[in-house]
């Protein structure tokens, strides 16, 4: 048929010429069809947009609309009902993207299409209303309320039982409008009565302007006349109406100004550095620093000021320096191994035994930093505590342990010593230490003396003392190996043993020191609560200093603190809007941009400890770029530092998990408070939230609900509101989404809580994991079927979900907790089930007046089998392990697939389909069972398509070298990239990397590890020898 001749029948049809029109697929689309009373389709429906199409050619209430499916094929029919199922929301959906585009037609309305031919009435058009919000200016009028309807009531959650929640429209002339009863709204506002009007459509519009308006007042729509605060995570404002500060400009890497000690004013602090209560050298500076406590190596340090130094003006430049000379040699011998050049910001000095600066020993020192071969008045008591030097290793500190008269540079090595590889003692020692230039000093007939190595802790690590159940674990018990070097060689230096244990602890003590100063400084500037200074040290390190502590576990612990206080401010501010708007309006109050933007607020940045630990660089110093002058004479209290912009982000959310340990939910109510968060204020719940009047009794059915809670419910109301599924009508007009969206807060709280206390030394990434295992949804329906039976309590009014929950109740009640652990991800029960145990807790904590401990203690109680299966080492999901294992192999390209609308998954290997399609009943569980698959498919030897025959990423991809500038552009794109997902190569590597640097987890000891030297005597590359000439 031609072009003309098609038109000429379409027009035929919709002019009444014809009334039977068959048509090809060229009918879905194209043509403008009047709406017909009988549509029957005879090809199958490939896509969505085709059955909307052609549902819509049959779009009259009277309109009859007929699929046929060829006998046997169920795929089609299946497909068919899912449909059906969608279309009131994909009426809606194309309804709202075409309508406010379409220009007024003409012709008939839909009302018309209807039966009934309708023009404006004058009359109604007179009678129309305006409403304007002056805040704002947004204007409500007839046009738009019906809408602002549609559009409020198609946000509201529901499950897949539940058909789409919808407005219904009664009357003819006077409307009455019911609302969905899954809005929170009280029963008396779900029913609005329209004025009369002389036309139905009229009618509707005006009780659809009705209720818009009340509900403005209600403040279920915003003052943008707005059912929510916008698209998900980019609301400009926060819960409170606060505008949030643009962050898209500030930089990844930031610059910034850090609060810090050390500097030389005109006004110089003594501090005394006692050592296991032995006062053993004076520290000075130009900050008074606070007294501080610290264990390092099995030792008690501590440092208290005493006194502000007063010199001569004359002698004050002179004495500086001495004291600058005097440490920089300490330092070089006992901690760095090499000299230092740039100027200090802070001085060691040796003390009388009446704690004043021992100014003899610093001329000592001064007079001959490299010591001397005096060893005069040397004795046994000297014997481990004089600390020498090897001139021919010099930089080298090593301590006399005895004086072998026996033994002289002519003696012959006993056999099995390392010396035995030589003739004489002599000989050794001229192979060893000659070098380039440089000819080995070995006197031939003087004593040789036993020594050991001076060890050194350079890196600045502690571990704060909270941490510290037991001292002596760190305490190192081995003897030092000993050493033999010709006396004659060596001379013995000025540094007491009291000074130079002094220098090997001053990295931890300045490390320490500037710690709680930069904390304090915050707490005071920010004004924050006494939060422990352990703690909030904690939560300002970063995982840039490389310490084996930092704030990632806070920073865990703290997301969960304020996931429950924001849960908690919204819904009381917000009480008749439903689960979809609250979740928004967290999401602008907890989202890592509104984060950034009140730390850059409140000025978090110059608080941070970024600091990095180099063994070999002493970081106290004047830096170079600066003017040592105008840094001594303005007493500069800050240093520049840089770090990534999510530190700033990750330090709130720690900071809260600190105040949380310190003084649980109030401190940290009053911590977000001060941080600008929208946590409703610092006032306590219990004192902001007044507990009802009179208490409602709870219905005998209940009984032994509460009994296996262990908890008993004051208001009866919120029991039964917890147990009301949406499709259960009520006189209340309540179900319990709005409980479960904060009872899913106060669960994940109360389990992170417990991880992060019954695992101290698990990274945030295992905390992570195991708290996922815990909350996910088949554990919490596990449990609400086997601890609380409550499928048996459950309000429900659907058939279909009651048939669902029936058969998987004899499942969840089977699995045992390893089980559901282990292999929750292979279950799917109905989400109904977890749900209302998320409600029920919801419930605990408004009927306990706001009391999270307790409501704490009931979810430890009803979770207790599964809080103690959860383990650090818990084995991962299969998505995990198959990401982990690739990672490993090196192979790049490997991406999951879906298949077009439906949970079907399939595994591509370098473009080639291993696996699939895997068909499950959502898209998790088919990615799981299809990396199980793969997994075990991939590393089989005998398939014929195993990762070895098809992988060549090692071969074909050259490694970018760390610290290259592709590695650096690579590392900027990825944090500027959209979110990964698993259905790209490029995204599945990339999260498989990330789970792959997830597995590292530092070692006990990994602050011992750094610490100084090898002490076998052999030389270190990192250590600057200097040659001394006698």
């Amino acid at each position: 048929m031609g072009l003309a001749r098609q038109q000429d029948t379409v027009r035929m049809f919709r002019e009444g010429e014809l009334n039977l029109l068959v048509a090809t697929s060229v009918a879905e689309e194209g043509l403008d069809f009047p709406a017909c009373d009988l549509v029957i389709r005879f090809d199958p429906l490939h896509h969505m947009v085709g059955y909307v199409q052609s549902r819509g050619r049959a779009r009259t209430k009277s309109s009859s609309f007929v699929i046929m499916v060829q006998a046997g094929h169920a795929s089609h029919l299946s497909r068919y009902a899912m449909f059906q199922s969608s279309e009131p929301e994909l009426k809606r959906v194309y309804q709202t993207r075409e309508g406010p585009t379409r220009p007024p037609s003409p012709g008939p309305s839909s009302e018309s299409e209807e039966g009934e031919l309708e023009e404006d009435d004058p009359e109604d058009i007179a009678a129309r209303e305006r409403y304007i919000v002056p805040s704002t200016g947004a204007v409500l009028t007839y046009g738009s309320a019906i809408g602002l309807i549609n559009y409020l009531c198609s946000l509201i959650p529901h499950d897949i039982y539940t058909p789409p929640p919808l407005p219904k429209y009664m009357g003819e002339y006077a409307a009455v409008l019911e609302l969905p009863s899954s809005l929170p709204l009280p029963i008396d506002k779900l029913v609005y009565r329209g004025p009369p009007r002389n036309s139905k459509r009229e009618a509707k519009r005006a009780v659809a302007f009705l209720a818009v308006k009340t509900l403005h007042q209600l403040n279920v729509f915003d003052d943008y006349l707005l059912p929510t605060t916008g698209s998900k995570g980019r609301s400009e404002y926060d819960a409170d109406g606060r505008k949030l500060t643009q962050v898209s400009g500030i930089p990844d890497i930031l610059g910034v100004k850090v609060r810090d000690p050390w500097t030389l004013g005109p006004r110089l602090r003594m501090h005394v550095i006692s050592i296991d209560d032995v006062d053993a050298a004076g520290l000075v500076t130009g900050t008074e620093l606070p007294t501080l406590e610290l264990m390092s190596e099995g030792h008690k340090i501590t440092v208290r000021c005493t006194d502000e130094l007063m010199f001569d003006e004359d002698e004050e430049c002179e004495t500086l320096r001495m004291f600058e000379e005097y440490t920089k040699a300490g330092l070089w011998f006992c901690v760095t191994g090499r000299p230092i050049a740039l100027p200090l910001t802070c001085f060691l000095v040796p003390l009388t035994e009446h704690n004043c600066i021992d100014f003899e020993a610093v001329r000592r020192v001064v007079d001959e930093p490299y010591g001397t071969y005096d060893w005069t008045g040397v004795s046994e008591a000297d014997y481990d505590r004089l600390m020498i030097m090897n001139c021919n290793q010099y930089g080298r500190a090593l301590i006399l342990h005895n004086v072998r008269h026996d033994l002289t540079a002519r003696s012959v090595p006993p056999p099995g010593s390392r010396e035995a590889t030589h003739a004489t003692y002599e000989e050794y020692f001229v192979a060893r230490w000659t070098r380039k230039n440089y000819n080995a000093y070995v006197p031939p007939d003087c004593p040789l003396i036993e020594v050991h190595n001076l060890p050194r802790y350079p890196s600045g690590l502690y571990r704060p003392t909270e941490r510290l159940l037991d001292v002596d674990k760190y305490q190192k018990h081995t003897a030092p190996t000993g050493l033999l070097v010709p006396l004659g060689g060596c001379r013995r230096t000025h540094f007491s043993d009291k000074v130079y244990r002094a220098f090997r602890f001053l990295p931890r003590i300045c490390r320490r020191a500037t710690d709680l100063y930069r904390v304090r400084e915050a707490r005071f500037q920010l004004d924050l609560p006494p939060i422990l200074d352990d703690l909030l040290i904690e939560a300002s390190t970063l995982p840039t200093t490389n310490a084996k502590w930092n704030n990632q576990r806070l920073e865990t612990l703290g997301d969960s603190v304020l996931k429950l206080v924001s849960t908690v401010h919204v819904m009381r501010k917000y009480p008749h809007r439903h689960e979809g708007q609250l979740s928004q309006l967290r999401q602008s109050s907890v989202s890592n941009r509104t984060l950034l933007g009140r730390a850059l607020e409140i000025g978090l940045e110059r608080f941070l400890t970024s600091e990095g630990h180099n063994v070999h660089i002493w970081r106290y110093t004047v830096s170079e770029d600066a003017d040592v002058l105008s840094h001594v004479l303005d007493s500069s209290h800050y240093v520049r530092r840089s770090y990534p912009r999510r530190s700033l982000q990750d330090c709130m959310e720690a900071t809260l998990g600190a105040a949380f340990l310190t003084g649980g939910i109030d401190m940290a109510l009053r911590t977000g408070d001060m941080l600008g968060l929208s946590v409703g204020g610092a006032i306590p719940w219990s004192v902001r939230y007044p507990c009802p009047s009179k208490s409602t009794p709870v219905p005998p059915l209940f009984i032994d609900l509460q009994a296996a809670m262990g908890y008993e419910f004051r208001r009866g109301e919120l029991l039964i509101e917890a147990v009301t599924h949406p499709s259960f009508p009520t006189t209340a007009g309540a179900s319990y989404q709005r409980l479960e969206f904060l009872g899913d807060a106060v669960i994940d709280l109360a389990v992170m809580r417990h991880l992060f206390e019954k695992f101290p030394h698990a990274t945030s990434g295992q905390l992570s994991a195991a708290r996922s295992r815990a909350v996910c949804g088949p554990t919490l329906a596990s449990i609400a079927v086997r601890r609380l039976e409550l499928h048996k309590h459950l309000l429900i009014n659907n058939a279909e979900l009651s048939a669902a929950i029936t058969r998987h109740v004899p499942l969840l009640e089977s699995l045992t907790p390893e089980d559901v652990i282990v292999k929750g991800w292979k279950y799917d029960p109905p989400k109904a089930l977890s749900d209302v145990l998320e409600s029920l807790i919801g419930a605990v904590l408004i009927d306990s007046y706001y009391d999270f401990e307790r409501t704490a203690a009931v979810v430890e109680v009803v979770m207790s089998d599964i809080l103690d299966t959860l383990t650090t080492n818990l084995p991962r999901d299969p998505v995990s392990e198959l990401m982990v294992w690739a990672a490993t192999a090196g192979c790049k390209r490997i991406a999951f697939q879906q298949v077009s609308l439906f949970y079907i998954i399939v595994v591509i290997v370098h473009n080639i389909a291993v696996v699939g399609p895997i068909t499950a009943a959502n898209l998790s569980l088919s990615k799981g069972l299809a990396a199980e698959r793969a997994r075990n498919l991939l590393t089989d030897p005998n398939f014929e398509m195993n990762l070895a025959h098809l992988c060549d990423c090692k071969k074909r991809v050259p490694e970018v070298p760390p610290d290259s500038d592709d590695a650096l552009d690579a590392i900027v794109d990825a944090l500027a990239a959209p979110k990964l997902t698993d259905e790209t190569e490029e995204g599945f590597a990339t999260l498989a990397k990330q789970k792959l640097e997830e597995e590292y987890v530092p070692s006990e000891n990994a602050d011992d590890e750094q610490s100084a030297e090898e002490e076998d005597g052999e030389e270190s590359t990192d250590d600057t020898d200097v040659i001394m000439s006698d």
